[in-house]
């Protein structure tokens, strides 16, 4: 379970699920700023990627500009997390 299900009441059964809900209920609605909902977006296809062509690669540069985003990203979700408790 994560901060849909937890604090929202929302849940989705599929990876494209949870994405979908996920934009509509927090990147359209301003809770999620835009960029790191895109983010959200292109993580998913890597994972998409990773799990049906075991051939690929991400390289250390890939990696490197990820970090950031992603800890913007999970800052956000923290931040939403404690707004609701």
């Amino acid at each position: 379970m994560g901060l849909t299900k937890i604090h929202y009441g929302l849940s989705a059964h599929t990876h494209a699920g949870t994405l979908g809900v996920f934009g509509m209920n927090f990147v359209k609605t301003g809770k999620i700023d835009k960029e790191l909902g895109a983010f959200f977006s292109r993580m998913e296809q890597l994972r998409m990627k990773a799990d049906y062509n075991c051939e690929y690669d991400v390289s250390n540069s890939d990696v490197e500009n990820m970090l950031q985003p992603a800890h913007d990203f999970l800052n956000s979700i923290i931040k939403l997390i404690k707004e609701k408790q």
